[in-house]
């Protein structure tokens, strides 16, 4: 959070930024993760991005908030299922990728 924090406050820095620090938005491993996913957190990340980058957040299971809060924040975003090893029989995470427009 510091880091991308910083990157933010100096301008465009990151071409990506990757983050797996929780089951996703609904299930977080510590309650001041929340910070990362609200509003405040999201503009952040975008300010920290470089135009063209790419954020990508790994969730337990779908989010469909997530997306649609990406969505909001200005950001293309997708939401990409993928399993959790090659011999799962669905694919249960998921991974959102959200492209910075410009």
């Amino acid at each position: 959070f510091a880091c991308i924090r910083e990157a933010a406050d100096k301008g465009a820095y990151y071409d990506a930024i990757l983050l797996d620090v929780d089951d996703g938005p609904t299930s977080l491993i510590q309650q001041r993760n929340s910070r990362i996913y609200g509003r405040d957190g999201l503009t952040m990340i975008k300010q920290a991005l470089n135009a063209g980058g790419r954020a990508a957040f790994w969730a337990a299971t779908d989010e469909p908030r997530l997306l649609l809060h990406l969505q909001r924040a200005g950001f293309a975003a997708v939401e990409i299922p993928v399993a959790a090893h090659p011999r799962a029989k669905r694919p249960r995470h998921r991974i959102y990728v959200a492209e910075k427009r410009g």
